[in-house]
């Protein structure tokens, strides 16, 4: 044992020598390396001792920051001019668009009132041309009552009567194609009541009902002939002409004498109507209906219905 440990101290000193050795080794080493780093340093056209570097470092992030500020604030200025833009733009959106409808709005009211003005100045053209044209057109009226032309007694002892009934144009314009018709009709009333009347109307509108049915057939032969033959007649500004009934009626001795009585209780009726227009193509119509009775051959009654000037 003693041996062993005297050998190992013994050994002491050269391990000693070997580890100062390889210390001197590695600090020259270290040494080398750092005169090859200060050589390639000295090499280099600037050197930046670490504080330097530190302060461009330092310098770099507080130019970053600025531009991120300056950045922000821009796009902070963007934003709110990008808000007041559209903002202004909207409000005047908003008023052109109220003034574009106001305009709309107002020529609308132009126009429905020039719309309106041009109604109105039609409607009284039209009133007007109505007014001239009632002013201006003829007018066909019965002048006077009924004239007997002639009384006849037959062998049969019967009297056969016919009347004239003359018309006046009072009108401005002439009547032109003129129809007329006129019916002497026999009539024996009824005593005053229901019945009465019926039996009048029934009797009345039966013989305008054939007035109407010849003036209708007389227009359509006036119609069907060629123009050069000027079909129908024609009266001036208060002209006049007569029509007379075609069939004669034909009393009895009996009705005769009761027509001649003045209680009325036989009756002879004269309708007739007269058909005709203007230069203006109006269609006119002028109906007309007296009754007789008694004595006088002059004392002719009116009609309470069917005299009319249409």
């Amino acid at each position: 044992m003693i041996p062993k440990f005297a050998s190992l101290i013994l050994k002491i000193p050269e391990e000693l020598q070997s580890i100062h050795i390889k210390l001197s080794s590695l600090i020259q080493s270290h040494q080398k390396q750092e005169e090859a780093v200060r050589s390639r340093e000295k090499t280099a056209h600037e050197y930046n001792p670490p504080n330097a570097l530190m302060l461009r470092v330092q310098d770099l992030i507080k130019r970053v920051r600025d531009e991120n500020r300056k950045s922000y604030e821009k796009q902070k200025v963007l934003q709110w001019a990008t808000f007041w833009i559209t903002s202004v733009g909207a409000i005047v959106l908003t008023i052109y668009t109220a003034f574009t409808a106001a305009l709309w709005i107002e020529g609308k009211r132009s126009s429905n009132a020039a719309e309106s003005a041009a109604n109105n100045a039609s409607i009284n053209l039209a009133q007007t041309q109505v007014a001239f044209r009632l002013e201006q057109r003829p007018y066909l009226v019965v002048s006077g009552v009924p004239e007997f032309a002639s009384t006849s007694v037959k062998a049969d002892k019967s009297v056969s009567l016919s009347v004239n009934v003359t018309f006046k144009n009072i009108g401005k314009t002439p009547a032109i194609k003129i129809v007329d018709r006129a019916k002497l009709i026999p009539f024996r009333p009824l005593k005053i009541g229901a019945a009465g009347r019926k039996k009048f109307l029934k009797f009345i509108m039966s013989a305008f009902f054939e007035l109407r049915e010849e003036e209708s057939n007389a227009r359509k032969e006036m119609a069907d002939l060629p123009a050069e033959t000027e079909a129908g007649s024609d009266t001036a500004p208060e002209g006049t002409f007569f029509t007379s009934n075609k069939e004669p009626a034909v009393l009895s001795q009996e009705e005769f004498r009761l027509l001649q009585k003045e209680t009325g209780e036989f009756l002879i009726y004269c309708v007739g109507t007269a058909t005709y227009t203007d230069t203006y193509q109006g269609i006119y119509r002028t109906d007309f209906c007296y009754f007789y009775f008694g004595s006088d051959l002059k004392t002719w009654h009116v009609c309470d219905s069917h005299n009319a000037i249409r």
